[in-house]
């Protein structure tokens, strides 16, 4: 093959995206971001405050805040990290409790397995604890202060 010709396949592979001479970069998980809503355990409906990003392994990993609701004022403020994975075929999001942040409150940490709603905006699940029921969250900067 003469120079010509192998410059020419080299430029339609460049501009075709063919074969190995394209690089393309992973798209980020949609679950990351921040979230707020609540979730159901034996002390009643709790405020949850969400935090996900990308671990520099390529897992998930989170903040898990939560705290009283106007409804529920008695519940004390606690937070814990948790790790994970997010599958974006399926949309599903599973996060296991690891290290407490803030334990003063005296509970346990809970999991969180839920499902990405397909506008990307809201995440629901189960809690997935003894005594508890369900979790809900919206996308948003806001949370548990």
């Amino acid at each position: 093959m003469d120079l010509k010709v192998a410059r020419a396949v080299v430029g339609f592979l460049i501009v075709f995206g063919e074969g190995a001479a394209v690089a393309k970069t992973p798209a980020k998980p949609a679950v990351l971001g921040n979230w707020h809503g609540k979730y159901v355990c034996g002390q009643g409906v709790t405020a949850l405050s969400l935090r996900v990003i990308e671990s520099p392994s390529g897992t998930i990993a989170a903040t898990f805040r939560f705290g009283p609701l106007p409804e529920n004022p008695t519940v004390p403020k606690g937070s814990y990290l948790m790790e994970g994975s997010f599958d974006a075929r399926s949309r599903r999001l599973i996060l296991k409790g690891i290290r407490w942040l803030d334990d003063s409150s005296g509970y346990f940490m809970v999991d969180l397995d839920g499902l990405l709603a397909t506008d990307g905006q809201r995440i629901s699940g189960k809690v997935p604890f003894s005594g508890c029921s369900n979790f809900m969250l919206e996308r948003d900067a806001q949370g548990v202060s």
